[in-house]
């Protein structure tokens, strides 16, 4: 008898139709009635959820006008490439599971996703998924997973709590667990099974030289980060109260003199350059204060002035919406009235009339 897979393979590949789409679009709860209906003439814009599960398709493609959709079923179809998805930036559940998938690509753009399924597909290494900064399930199960060293990658993802990994080759290692365990930080789950922590101890002390090195390496990491974070705030800042070069003006004036290199080389020569500099740097920081301070007070007095006119237009906004809701009932009580007695209907509807362009 046949396989399941080579009975799909034997089918025509399907693409991804407005009809089709329709098809797939889940509505949760409501009657079956109901949610058929709503299927057929629900704007695409509207649509949370998709599944195309099992639809023998060969390639994503088609989901235009479906920017708000945040789960999507892929699984099991015959999809060879991750593609024409970066529009959908509001996903947050994706299954591409079961499909013939062998490079991990074109997610860049879905920051918002916690859960990513590529379950049994032909994949044989983890790479771009940097922006994916949310994950929090991530199943890799049954690929071609065979550097066990790759598992590092999956360090990065600080949300990270549940992942699979079984059925890859690198499962065979005798230290696939401990590795992953020991290098993948606040692990919940791995492979189906919730994570003891006493086998995460046991394993940071297995791999305890490599797991010191690695800190230490990450510390100087973060502390260049938060440096170069200080700074590009505090030339933001500069750049906003208009200082910028400021602090640099004086080195600037001679950097590109030719001269200046051997200069410095000479004894006491720039001895009467340097007061000169320190009593410019002297000037320029309470020059830099002042203006930083006149900067501030601006500020403060931008937000103050932005505050008012927020609270100003929600005022406004509050009488526009009530005033909306009592035309509607009027609109309402005025069609009640003309049914009851059509007669009076030219003096009901001059009325609201009157009542709208009041």
């Amino acid at each position: 008898m046949p396989s399941l897979e080579r009975l799909i393979a034997e089918v025509e590949p399907n693409v991804i139709t407005e009809a089709l789409t329709r098809e797939c679009i889940q509505i949760q709860g409501g009657e079956p009635d109901t949610a058929a209906n709503k299927k057929r003439s629900m704007p695409f814009r509207d649509v949370e959820c998709l599944a195309f599960s099992f639809k023998n398709l060969a390639c994503i493609d088609n989901l235009r006008g479906l920017d708000n959709l945040t789960k999507l079923q892929l699984d099991n179809n015959q999809i060879t490439k991750i593609e024409n998805l970066a529009h959908l930036t509001n996903l947050t559940w994706l299954d591409l599971s079961f499909n013939k998938i062998s490079i991990i690509s074109g997610l860049e753009t879905l920051t918002k996703l916690v859960d990513l399924s590529l379950f049994n597909n032909n994949i044989s290494k983890i790479e771009n998924l940097d922006t994916l900064v949310n994950l929090n399930v991530l199943s890799l199960g049954n690929n071609q997973l065979s550097q066990l060293d790759n598992v590092m990658y999956l360090r990065q993802f600080k949300q990270l709590r549940l992942v699979n990994l079984a059925g890859n080759p690198i499962c065979k290692d005798h230290d696939y667990r401990s590795y992953v365990l020991s290098h993948i930080k606040d692990l919940i789950y791995l492979d189906y099974r919730r994570v003891n922590p006493t086998d995460v101890q046991a394993a940071r002390e297995q791999h305890q030289d490599e797991m010191i090195e690695l800190q230490e390496r990450e510390e100087q990491q973060a502390q260049e980060e938060k440096l170069t974070a200080e700074r590009d705030a505090h030339n933001k800042l500069m750049t906003q109260a208009n200082l910028e070069g400021v602090e640099t003006l004086i080195d600037d004036m001679v950097k590109e003199d030719p001269e200046w290199p051997r200069l410095v080389q000479v004894p006491n020569l720039l001895d009467p350059w340097n007061d000169i500099r320190d009593k410019f740097n002297v000037a320029t920081d309470e020059f830099k204060a002042s203006i930083l301070d006149q900067h501030n007070r601006k500020k403060a007095e931008y937000e103050e002035w932005l505050n008012v006119v927020r609270g100003y237009l929600d005022e406004k906004d509050a009488e526009a919406r009530k005033l909306i809701v009592e035309f509607e009932k009027a609109k309402k009580h005025t069609s009640r009235a003309v049914a009851d007695n059509p007669a009076l209907a030219e003096n009901q509807i001059l009325s609201l009339k009157v009542r709208e362009k009041g």
